[in-house]
């Protein structure tokens, strides 16, 4: 049986924390924060059709830094 495939771009951006960071990775659905080094994160995730890969564009980041802050009540940013 074959499974079909169709390639995915995804979004991901590195952030710094200025309060406490998490201890652990945390995810839920397409939303993820990853620890990095120290106080530094990458949050994900995005998946799209379209676009190119390089950098996130503003829909992008307000996207993934939303679904950042959903996740960590403590955590707040205003694009």
């Amino acid at each position: 049986a074959t499974v079909p495939v169709a390639p995915l771009y995804g979004d991901m951006l590195m952030v710094r924390s200025d309060g406490e960071p998490p201890k652990a990775d945390v995810s839920h659905g397409l939303t993820a924060i990853y620890q990095h080094d120290h106080d530094y994160f990458w949050i994900g995730g995005t998946a799209r059709t379209d676009g190119t890969s390089g950098a996130c564009d503003e829909a992008a980041v307000a996207g993934l830094i939303a679904g950042a802050c959903s996740l960590l009540p403590g955590w707040d940013y205003t694009l």
